[in-house]
């Protein structure tokens, strides 16, 4: 029983915080890495204490999950955040961050159409971000909840994107607009050859289903060079800007912060470039085919070779029919996306060793747009493949 009204006195301790206005939105910029535009902010929630010190959101949210205060903490800081973001120009988006609890078929996207409504908050300028685990715990749940908040005009990012070892054939059948990669991956693309992997197939793949992909946790220059060369088109980090209060965001924006950063964001040289796709071609979970307009293998990396079961000397001029047999009617279904000017969507093949790769296949075009061929590329899904240690 003591325990228990305890447990009633703390959880009436943090409603009054909420109300009170202790808990506020900080906003952390994102930013175009073709020209450092900031092209929109993540909300991230901050407790601020009557000395003035900040609490991190990992002190305070476990606590507000076990109460079942998310709602009302989310209810708050969006309200702020929309007073906030309608400061800023239309083009600029608000992200905000959704716990897995949160997609239960209950009562967020009835929050999120209100508070739009009584703020005047376009929710097209909204980016709501979830989890892969929101998914797994209850796929037709949070089905039904993005789709709903789809509908309400709102954009769906999924974070962390990478970390987890699920199917990724969900994504074509939820409305999500954006990946936005694990910063685990990005603290270790400098030394880790299967983190720079990682990234490159999630941009192939975003770029593959029409998707923006953000990189998060951008700390250094060389990050962002990297992930510029690979095509990565946003980032976030603290290259570019900190969470900062409402009031500092306008000036932020007034500013053009980061045009400096641009200057030293250099293109990749030619040689660099050939470098990246000599790796390519060299390591031992990617594959690369070129293809013909005709479909006839133009040159092929050893690993594809040797995961269709040919000899590389035999494997060129020949028809991809020929090649991968098994493949011919799902390569025949994609032809109905070419004639219909859209992006190929992205497909998971087994392979005879029982692992999975994720198959991408991109048109190649010279200048004027005129078809040269493709190029298919393909990346082992194995989950001990992708596990990246920090």
């Amino acid at each position: 029983m003591n325990e228990n009204l305890k447990s009633a006195d703390s959880r009436a301790t943090y409603q009054q915080l909420i109300n009170s206005g202790a808990f506020k939105p900080f906003f952390q910029p994102i930013v175009s890495l073709e020209d450092q535009r900031v092209v929109g902010f993540e909300l991230l929630a901050r407790r601020i204490l009557p000395e003035g010190l900040i609490v991190s959101p990992a002190e305070f949210i476990p606590v507000m999950e076990q109460y079942g205060l998310l709602n009302e903490l989310m209810t708050s800081l969006a309200s702020q955040g929309f007073m906030t973001a309608r400061t800023w120009p239309e083009h600029q988006f608000l992200s905000i961050n959704v716990s897995p609890s949160q997609l239960n078929g209950k009562h967020l996207p009835d929050i999120i159409r209100k508070l739009g409504e009584r703020y005047q908050f376009s929710l097209s300028r909204l980016r709501i971000e979830i989890t892969e685990t929101a998914l797994i715990d209850d796929v037709e749940t949070a089905r039904a909840e993005i789709e709903a908040l789809s509908e309400m005009g709102c954009m769906i990012a999924m974070d962390d994107f990478g970390t987890g070892c699920s199917s990724l054939a969900w994504l074509i059948q939820l409305p999500a607009s954006t990946l936005k990669i694990d910063g685990s991956f990005i603290r270790s693309m400098l030394h880790k050859k299967d983190s720079r992997k990682i990234i490159s197939s999630v941009v192939g793949l975003g770029r593959s289903l029409d998707m923006d992909v953000i990189a998060e946790g951008v700390e250094t220059e060389e990050e962002a060079e990297m992930l510029r060369g690979i095509g990565c088109p946003y980032a976030q980090g603290y290259l570019f800007g900190r969470p900062i209060p409402a009031e500092e965001t306008r000036n932020l924006l007034t500013a053009g912060s980061g045009s400096h950063i641009h200057r030293r964001v250099a293109r990749m040289s030619l040689e660099q470039r050939a470098h990246q796709i000599s790796s390519m071609y060299a390591a031992p979970d990617t594959s690369i085919c070129f293809l013909s307009p005709e479909l006839i293998v133009v040159d092929a990396s050893d690993t594809f070779a040797a995961r269709v079961g040919w000899p590389m000397q035999d494997i060129t001029h020949r028809h991809i029919f020929e090649v991968i047999p098994s493949q011919a009617e799902k390569l025949l279904w994609l032809q109905d996306f070419r004639i219909k000017g859209l992006p190929y969507p992205p497909f998971e093949v087994k392979l005879p060793g029982g692992t999975i790769d994720l198959i991408m296949i991109t048109q190649v075009e010279d200048e004027a747009k005129e078809l040269l061929g493709f190029c298919i590329f393909g990346f082992n899904l194995d989950c001990k493949t992708r596990s990246v240690q920090p």
